[in-house]
Parts: C-alpha cells; sequence; structure tokens
C-alpha cells in the first residue's frame, strides 16, 4: 500500500512520464522515418510477364510495385511502432512508476514493443490494399484521405495505450488508456491533413504514404503525438495505488 508521501508525489510523476514518453515517441518517429529514407528497408518491386504490342517479356506491374509498397511501409511501420511501445514503457520505468522494478519494471516495455511491431505491421498489410481497391478512385478527398491515415495508424493508438496503461500499473484504466489514444489517433490524422495541405500543398500528402520525405516526417510526428498523448491524458494511473 502506498503512503501518502508516495501518493503525493505520483502526479508529479505521471507528468514527468507523460513528458519524457512524448519526448520518445518523436525520437521513434524520426528514427524510423530515418531507416525508411535509408533505401535498406524498401523491396524492390517483383517482375511478370507482359505483352506490350505482342511482345512479352519481363516487367513489373502496378500490382507488383504495389505489394512492394506495402512490404517496405510495413517493415518501416513496424519500427515504429515497436520504438513507440518500447519508449513509453521505458518512460513510465524512468520515473519509478512500475512499483518496486523488477520484472514489472520490464512488461511495459515489452508489451509495447511487441504490440508496436505487430500493429505496425499489421496497418500497410491491411490498409493499403483496402485503399487501392476502395479509395483510390477517390484520391486526393478530405474524407477518405483522413479515414486511410486513421486506420493505418489505428496500431499505435493501441500500442501506445497498451504501454502507458501497463506501465501506469492501472489495470482498470487501461482499456480507457488504449480507447482514449485511438481517439487521438483519429484526431491526429485530421490535424496531420489539415496541416500537411497548408504547410506541403504539392507533396500529394492525402496519399497514404505522402511522395515527400519531410510529409512522411510529418505523418509519422503526428501520429506518435497523438497516439501518445491520447495515453497520457487518459487519466490511467491517477488514482493507482
Amino acid at each position: 500500500m502506498n503512503t501518502p508521501d508516495i501518493n503525493e508525489k505520483r502526479p508529479m510523476k505521471l507528468a514527468a512520464a507523460g513528458g519524457a514518453a512524448a519526448a520518445l515517441s518523436l525520437l521513434a518517429a524520426a528514427l524510423a522515418w530515418a531507416a525508411g529514407e535509408s533505401g535498406r528497408l524498401d523491396f524492390a518491386p517483383a517482375t511478370a510477364k507482359v505483352n506490350v504490342m505482342g511482345t512479352v517479356g519481363d516487367s513489373t506491374t502496378s500490382e507488383t510495385r504495389a505489394a512492394a509498397q506495402v512490404r517496405s511501409t510495413a517493415v518501416v511501420y513496424a519500427i515504429f511502432g515497436g520504438l513507440l511501445g518500447l519508449g513509453i514503457g521505458a518512460a513510465v520505468a524512468l520515473v519509478g512508476l512500475v512499483g518496486r522494478g523488477g520484472r514489472a519494471g520490464y512488461l511495459p516495455m515489452l508489451a509495447g514493443l511487441v504490440a508496436g511491431v505487430v500493429a505496425g505491421a499489421a496497418g500497410p498489410i491491411v490498409v493499403l490494399p483496402l485503399y487501392s481497391r476502395l479509395v483510390l478512385d477517390r484520391a486526393g478527398e478530405f474524407l477518405p484521405s483522413m479515414a486511410t491515415h486513421a486506420a493505418l495508424w489505428l496500431g499505435f493508438g493501441v500500442t501506445a495505450g497498451l504501454a502507458w496503461g501497463l506501465g501506469v500499473g492501472d489495470r482498470r484504466g487501461l482499456v480507457r488508456s488504449v480507447l482514449m489514444s485511438v481517439l487521438c489517433v483519429a484526431l491526429g490524422a485530421v490535424i496531420y491533413e489539415v496541416l500537411s495541405a497548408i504547410a506541403m500543398p504539392t507533396s500529394v500528402t492525402t496519399d497514404p504514404v505522402p511522395a515527400e520525405a519531410p510529409a512522411r516526417l510529418m505523418a509519422l510526428a503526428c501520429a506518435a503525438l497523438s497516439a501518445c498523448l491520447g495515453a497520457v491524458f487518459s487519466g490511467a494511473g491517477r488514482a493507482a495505488t
């Protein structure tokens, strides 16, 4: 059972953990973006037999290029999701909110890392093919673009909420932390659409994966902050004892 002195210090620790989590979330976005921009994570499109004016040869197609983009984006998002969950879990552990340490201190980091990798990779694998089938003919429109980005980032909200809820030791507030983070990710997608359209009108920011590097960084940064702040401001952990 916590003493009154510890309970009085808890709000300060939560604030410190929130600030550290936000900073580490942005760092996760920057590192994943840098890894993606290095070109080392890019998958080369496969070739297929195509018939061009009666001549059959091997060439890439729109389908193989789309498949390569899905794989490349999945790897970048898996890295980002893993670093996001790991960073938020580490931020909570650093300020001593996970009890006496030991295994309890590693649980939020491990859970955040695993959830982030899985959820981050799942987003592009599920959403990008659906985008090609259902949204591509409406590319450039605000609402379809916003919905696509929100769906792509959904897993980051789950990751951040899970890492924060476990980290602050509030099992009852865990669901609230996840739901609040997911809702804020949706809000972050709206903010991204508006800001990117104003700041980068030529970057085709309405595409699931923006055409230019600065826009891709902005997308990851918006996803990182919205997911993290949703969890931090969910109220999870305030009443933990």
